[in-house]
């Protein structure tokens, strides 16, 4: 083969299994909704979150102890002092599972903050928000009490 057929070849491209493309697919989904999540609640993305990978020093810093990788949560915010957890599905619903729930609960309070859970759906009407927040509605409460709003014992 000469140069010019070697450049003109159509590159070979292995046929990606479906089970990886739906990773990817769901991946950047989850990637954009932290993005969202981010920018409308002036906050940050955690760096590594959602990798899952854990790692372990060496045994002459600290004895071999596990470490985790990335930071806890998906989202962090200042102001609101929120650590927040995201799921996005593009399915028409998703089922809210209590271990979602205790994880953003137990590391927002290792890390002095209070816990909120998105979840996004890929397609929604325009006059839908895409995004949804739970939080405890004891944090919702004292929003609303900050906020003026009257009736609240």
């Amino acid at each position: 083969m000469g140069l010019k057929e070697f450049m003109e070849r159509e590159p070979e491209r292995p046929e990606m299994d479906e089970g990886k493309r739906k990773r990817r697919r769901s991946q950047k989904m989850s990637q954009q909704q932290e993005g969202r999540v981010a920018k409308r609640l002036d906050g940050r993305t955690q760096s590594g979150s959602g990798t899952g990978k854990r790692r372990t020093t060496s045994k002459g810093a600290l004895g071999g102890k596990l470490l985790l990788g990335g930071r806890k949560g998906d989202v962090e915010t200042e102001a609101a002092n929120l650590l927040v957890e995201c799921k996005a599905t593009k399915n028409k619903s998703i089922g809210i599972k209590r271990d979602w729930l205790v994880k953003i609960t137990r590391e927002a309070a290792n890390s002095m903050r209070s816990p909120a859970l998105t979840i996004a759906f890929e397609r929604v009407p325009d006059d839908v928000d895409q995004d949804w927040a739970l939080v405890p509605v004891g944090w919702l409460r004292a929003l609303m009490r900050k906020a003026g709003v009257e009736g609240l014992e």
